[in-house]
């Protein structure tokens, strides 16, 4: 939680007493409390742990494991997805822009971008507008088969007419 965060939104390296940054006392007062406060966990083989987007954990090997992760991209953070998108733009623009004259046109200069974008990411602006583009769709269909069977929401046959609207563009 916040406890765990400096002044600047910085999350401390590690709650645990004996590897805590040394300045952790004047930088996250209410670090000691966030540890006292802590669930502990100890996972026997054959278990999985599922830990939810955003939140603070360290794990600790008692013997040899394999971790297997996922950064999900769900509600909770797709804007700092984006963001995140945003930023990784910003900076292939920044590390190539004076290239660009090198290229045919703007939009050969930008398909470079993505590719980049791309492989240094995993992901471009065209696939987190399929991203988005899919999960409305599957939103709009849920809703469609439920209202089939029951009086619908109003707001949520207008969300998917505009949806649909948006599709037919691309």
């Amino acid at each position: 939680g916040p406890w765990l965060l400096d002044s600047q939104g910085n999350a401390v390296s590690s709650a645990a007493p004996e590897a805590r940054p040394a300045d952790w006392a004047e930088r996250f007062p209410r670090l000691e409390e966030a540890w006292q406060s802590r669930l502990e966990v100890f996972q026997e083989p054959g278990e999985l742990m599922f830990v939810p987007s955003r939140w603070y954990h360290e794990v600790r090997n008692l013997t040899f494991a394999i971790s297997i992760n996922h950064n999900w991209l769900n509600a909770t953070n797709a804007a700092e997805v984006w963001n995140f998108l945003e930023a990784e733009h910003a900076s292939v623009l920044s590390k190539i822009g004076d290239l660009q004259e090198t290229f045919d046109s703007p939009q050969e200069f930008e398909a470079h971008c993505q590719v980049l974008m791309k492989a240094n990411c995993g992901l471009d602006l065209a696939g987190w507008l399929q991203l988005l583009a899919s999960a409305a769709e599957e939103l709009c269909v849920g809703w469609t088969a439920r209202d089939a069977e029951e009086e619908g929401d109003e707001v949520q046959r207008w969300i998917c007419d505009r949806l649909q609207e948006v599709a037919k563009e691309r």
